[in-house]
């Protein structure tokens, strides 16, 4: 069941899977965090960085409000949760997605190619 803010109305599909893909980067981007408190370095900045814009795309066409926490990928990593937000993005046509959602997609395929190619040290 999906938390819908007081006097607003229910989410659409695309805007429910918006929405789990942005807790899953939300996710991304805490685990980037942590890796960059951890062992510091450019990899885990860049990508760190990277997790708060793509949240920020994410987000934007979303009502204000919905909850951001919780989302548990199927595997550890920042890399492995931006995957699971791709592939729940993947799950519907491009056109049941607010406006906006395929900038989103090409940036987070463009972060996951970057951060396949320079794996983290």
């Amino acid at each position: 069941m999906n938390h819908v803010p007081t006097g607003q109305l229910p989410l659409t599909a695309g805007q429910r899977s918006l929405l789990r893909a942005a807790q899953l980067i939300h996710a991304a981007g805490d685990e980037a965090r942590h890796d960059t408190l951890r062992a510091g370095g450019v990899f885990a900045s860049w990508l760190e960085q990277d997790c708060a814009t793509l949240l920020l795309l994410a987000v934007s066409p979303l009502p204000e409000g919905l909850p951001l926490e919780g989302a548990t990928p199927g595997l550890p990593g920042c890399v492995n949760a931006l995957s699971a937000a791709e592939t729940e993005l993947r799950r519907l046509p491009i056109y049941a997605y607010p406006p906006g959602t395929s900038q989103l997609v090409v940036m987070l395929c463009d972060v996951l190619a970057a951060a396949r190619e320079h794996p983290k040290p």
